[in-house]
């Protein structure tokens, strides 16, 4: 901690314009002022309706939405809408080196620009802060919990919450010196650095994972395979229990494994729940396409799933040999189209037991398993080094902002 000054006064001592956290050579008092004195909020518009404007013509001019943020880091390269020249001069327009906020849905996030297009009126863009707020320390700003908190005390709507710009330029702070602004602004860079770079490391991880996964269960191997699912699975026990006895449990998507559900409706308890055991495959019936598909843990032993989530015990093959097969994308594709119903389809045990699957000696299973596992354990070593800087960078934003 030689970076910092620790402000590690008791409370009653402690000045409250002083952050806990704060670089050595600043000591001065910090401004208390509010976004109103020192920026100007402007709401993006819409042409209406907007389908008219809409156009796949090299002329459009970039439309940018919600949906065009990046999942990781705040800078926006690209966007995939454009609107015609005609819809542009009913719109607000933004250029490279904006820094554009939402005001609704995941409103009060802060993007910067680097690009030139037109923002609809779910964006506010921010300008004229200059001569008071370097643009970097700003969106770090925007993020910290000293804004949010605010946000959300106050924000507006049911289901879908807004912000106003009276409510941004309402929110209030203490802003230190341009110098120490920039120094905070470029430390927390170095971090949101790192962070990129670990979420590559895993996305590539990944991406590894699933090369191995399709060149070892190959479709065409499966397929011409005489092994079926009916002679390596038996339904589990259906014998209906009392819901109040025991921890209910469901089946994330994506490959993601179990949870503990935190439903509490009775309509749901209206329909049978069984009891589920380690070492069994349970699988949700609508959404074993999505990835609906685990292995019960010692974690998740003994408790309850409802009829909506088959399961099975697991004989004459490696679980986790099984597992990787049958979650693997390109074979949920493959078999998508067994699915029955004509609104929300739904899998049902008698055509999951009639798949196809690939059965190698329990030696080549074993080295498959072993190759998975490896690499599942380093995936999971990186995620904890990402949620360690995460970790840290809300510790950071929690106290060099007040």
């Amino acid at each position: 901690m030689d970076f910092w000054r620790i402000n590690a006064m008791d409370k009653k001592n402690k000045n409250p314009n002083v952050p806990n956290l704060r670089f050595r050579e600043f000591n001065e008092q910090l401004v208390y002022t509010s976004f109103g004195h020192v920026m100007k909020l402007y709401r993006g518009s819409s042409p209406r309706p907007i389908i008219n404007y809409v156009t796949t013509d090299k002329s459009g001019l970039n439309w940018i939405k919600i949906g065009d943020m990046p999942s990781t880091g705040n800078r926006v390269f690209f966007c995939k809408e454009r609107i015609n020249k005609e819809g542009s001069k009913k719109s607000r327009a933004v250029y490279k080196g904006d820094i554009i906020l939402s005001n609704s849905m995941s409103f009060g996030k802060p993007y910067i620009l680097e690009i030139d297009g037109f923002i609809h009126d779910g964006w506010f863009v921010i300008r004229d802060y200059q001569n008071y707020i370097d643009k970097t320390y700003l969106c770090q700003l925007l993020s910290s919990d000293v804004v949010q908190n605010q946000y959300k005390s106050t924000a507006a709507g049911g289901v879908v919450k807004n912000i106003s710009s009276d409510l941004v330029n309402s929110v209030k702070f203490h802003l230190p010196s341009i110098m120490e602004q920039r120094k905070i602004a470029r430390f927390l860079e170095l971090i949101d650095q790192k962070i990129e770079v670990q979420i590559k490391i895993i996305d590539d991880l990944l991406t590894v994972k699933n090369g191995i996964s399709n060149k070892l269960f190959k479709l065409q191997q499966i397929e011409l395979s005489n092994h079926y699912l009916f002679e390596y699975l038996i339904e589990g026990d259906k014998t209906a229990v009392d819901t109040s006895c025991y921890k209910k449990i469901t089946v994330k998507l994506n490959n993601q494994g179990l949870a503990f559900s935190e439903l509490n409706r009775e309509m749901a308890d209206t329909r049978p729940f069984y009891v589920r055991h380690k070492g069994e495959l349970i699988i949700g019936k609508q959404n074993y396409f999505n990835g609906s598909i685990a292995i019960v843990t010692e974690q998740f032993d003994n408790c309850i799933c409802s009829n909506a989530i088959m399961s099975f015990k697991i004989k004459g093959i490696y679980s986790d040999f099984l597992y990787y097969q049958i979650s693997n994308n390109n074979y949920l594709n493959s078999q998508s189209y067994k699915a029955n119903g004509t609104g929300q389809k739904e899998l049902s045990e008698k055509e999951f037991l009639n798949f196809k699957i690939w059965c190698p000696q329990l030696e080549v299973q074993q080295k498959i398993v072993n190759c998975f596992k490896s690499l599942d354990l380093k995936i999971e070593n990186e995620k904890a080094i990402l949620n360690s800087y995460f970790q840290e960078k809300s510790y950071l934003l929690n106290n060099m902002f007040i």
